[in-house]
């Protein structure tokens, strides 16, 4: 008989503010994970954010700027998790994205992906039309319920997708 996966959530709303790094401080907790048979670990926001709890997304593939902990640091607790049997699964919720910039009229719609290339850089065309965050948003009509906390990104935007 094959177990059934566990899932562990390793963060809470507190994670962000361990002194030392969360990430130093949950490879700690492998061996115990570990031996509690859990498969998978469920890992906080690792990219730059609006939020102390990183849940307002700005720069995703900027993890260096993450309140856990370093790019190395992350690539670290993932390869112990990795050697101890779990997999690891990211917390990246891309409609929680918020912009880097203000345009020219003052609205928070410039995006930075945080690569080399423009792939993710989005402006106010990839935001809803009727978004209620004052952004300004020019794309489609929003496809599923508001969110005032960030701007309603426009799903059906090929660049967005």
């Amino acid at each position: 008989m094959t177990a059934s996966p566990i899932l562990f959530q390793g963060f809470n709303w507190e994670s962000s503010k361990k002194k030392g790094g969360w990430y130093n401080f949950l490879i700690k907790s492998i061996p115990e994970i570990a031996a509690s048979r859990i498969t998978h670990v469920w890992l906080p926001p690792p990219s730059h954010s609006a939020s102390s709890e990183e849940v307002f997304n700005r720069r995703l593939y900027d993890l260096d700027a993450s309140q856990y902990g370093t790019q190395d640091e992350l690539k670290t607790l993932i390869k112990e998790f990795h050697s101890n049997g779990i997999q690891c699964v990211a917390d990246i919720v891309i409609n929680h994205r918020t912009a880097e910039r203000q345009d020219s009229d003052g609205r928070w719609n410039i995006f930075e992906g945080g690569t080399p290339d423009d792939r993710l850089d989005w402006d106010r065309s990839c935001i809803c039309i009727d978004d209620t965050t004052s952004s300004g948003g020019t794309g489609n009509s929003d496809t599923g319920a508001d969110f005032n906390g960030a701007p309603d990104i426009d799903h059906l935007n090929t660049r967005v997708q």
